[in-house]
């Protein structure tokens, strides 16, 4: 009995493991979500210095 709770718990944190989105993607998402706000303000500076 206790080593089927075992292999279940396992089975569980692998589940777990397996539908998280890995840490570096996190890392490129933020990355390059910023350096695409911090380009659009760019652009809209050039814009605003134009006029």
């Amino acid at each position: 009995m206790e080593r089927q709770q075992e292999t279940q718990a396992a089975a569980g944190q692998r589940r777990f493991i397996k539908d998280r989105i890995p840490r570096g993607l996190w890392v490129r998402v933020i990355l390059y979500g910023l350096a695409g706000h911090l380009f659009a303000a760019f652009l809209l500076l050039l814009f605003q210095l134009g006029e």
